[in-house]
């Protein structure tokens, strides 16, 4: 079952079922909670500005629910864990998702107390989207699982040593082509 806001969703069982693009949920106290489930596709939606002072909310919360499968997903600026994936739940895969400014003042963007629960595609080795990924190594998950997702995807970064060897190759270049003109317009105007 999938709990939502009273005011847009009542209540909704997505049980061995699915809930695929177009549900936007936003300034809800909890905007996704699947309790329960099993066999449950999350997949194409937007959960974003979830943000509730002095209180405890998620993006996606998933309780006592295995073998879900939430992708593709936009997750973002909630005041707690952008997916929190509880003791009792086993056996999800959460991959390319995209975590977005989650967690603020907290070590990480998700959390996994389950049992062998997985944060990206066994057959593209792609994980998840993370706005606060360091751009080394896994990305850490807080919870007991002490799990992480060993693909992560994130911001670029571009060291002060790559951009200067990049502006050298460029220079490089530009002499090269800059000189081989210059050669070519000497030859063009002796030919005339």
């Amino acid at each position: 079952a999938i709990e939502a806001p009273v005011n847009l969703l009542d209540f909704l069982s997505v049980a061995k079922g699915s809930l695929e693009e177009g549900i936007i949920l936003e300034f809800f106290e909890f905007p996704l909670k699947v309790i329960f489930s099993e066999k449950t596709l999350l997949v194409k939606n937007t959960i974003k500005n979830n943000t509730c002072i002095n209180s405890n909310h998620w993006g996606i919360y998933l309780q006592s629910s295995d073998t879900c499968l939430l992708t593709y997903n936009l997750i973002q600026n909630s005041a707690e864990h952008g997916i929190y994936l509880n003791a009792n739940s086993y056996d999800n895969v959460v991959h390319h998702n995209t975590f977005a400014s989650n967690n603020l003042g907290g070590n990480s963007q998700g959390y996994d107390a389950g049992t062998n629960n997985i944060w990206f595609d066994t057959i593209t080795l792609e994980g998840n989207w993370w706005s606060d990924w360091a751009g080394v190594s896994s990305y850490p998950l807080d919870g007991e699982a002490n799990n992480n997702d060993p693909f992560p995807d994130g911001p670029i970064v571009i060291s002060e040593f790559s951009a200067g060897i990049h502006l050298i190759f460029l220079l490089s270049v530009s002499s090269v082509v800059v000189v081989t003109l210059s050669i070519i317009t000497k030859n063009r105007l002796k030919n005339y």
